[in-house]
């Protein structure tokens, strides 16, 4: 089997996420954040790395960045109730409150 730029990007990309979700589980937040933010780059449509990079931003309440990676979790996946209700947080946070209102509905 050849191994090609295919190949070395999926193991780079689970590289950055693995390593990521590691620092995020130590509270080690801006750790996290770069090396989420590699994984980002290689698959920005990845549900996995959009979900623990936003919650990484809501930590370093980097929150118009979060919002904007649960916007489109949330685009993508419109029943996911919890989805839902950390767009809803991030957006009262912001004091977004009509749509922070809206997304919390959407999480019931």
């Amino acid at each position: 089997m050849v191994k090609g730029p295919a190949s070395f990007d999926q193991g780079l990309f689970l590289m950055h996420l693995h390593k990521g979700k590691e620092y995020f589980e130590q509270n080690q937040f801006q750790k996290a954040r770069e090396e989420l933010e590699a994984a980002y780059h290689l698959r920005p449509q990845d549900e996995k790395v959009l979900n623990m990079l936003g919650m990484t931003y809501f930590k370093l309440e980097m929150l118009p960045q979060a919002e904007e990676m649960y916007t489109v979790l949330t685009a993508n996946n419109p029943d996911v109730y919890t989805l839902q209700s950390n767009l809803g947080l991030i957006r009262l946070k912001l004091d977004k409150l009509e749509k922070a209102e809206d997304s919390l509905n959407r999480a019931l």
